[in-house]
């Protein structure tokens, strides 16, 4: 609805939707800005190979076996690659569930980490 859109592309934190094969759902503007790169360049595209590129194919299928498969950690940080460099992304995650209950994807929010 368009609530739900306007909350998402409000939202001064990044928003990102993966399904279960890790492609990319939903990438807000602040996700847009922050990770420099469109959404219209990157839905459909696999999250890991854009964003964590220095992970291994073993490797970006274990993280989403064990996303799609454990509840996400409350809140963990990864290192992202993005046009103007390595950033560090604090995240909060929840699996998307269809209506049997089964997670179909993943919602993630995210904000920069700034260091003191």
């Amino acid at each position: 609805g368009t609530i739900l859109r306007t909350l998402v592309d409000t939202a001064s934190f990044i928003i990102i939707c993966l399904s279960a094969e890790g492609e990319i759902q939903e990438f807000n503007p602040a996700a847009e800005q922050l990770l420099s790169r469109r959404r219209d360049a990157v839905l459909g595209k696999n999250y890991f190979q854009l964003f964590e590129p220095d992970l291994s194919t073993r490797e970006m299928a274990t993280a989403l076996e064990r996303m799609m498969i454990e509840e996400p950690k409350e809140k963990f940080v990864t290192r992202v690659e993005t046009a103007g460099g390595p950033v560090s992304i604090e995240w909060s995650a929840r699996h998307m569930l269809d209506d049997s209950g089964t997670s179909s994807g993943l919602v993630a929010i995210g904000q920069k980490v700034i260091a003191l």
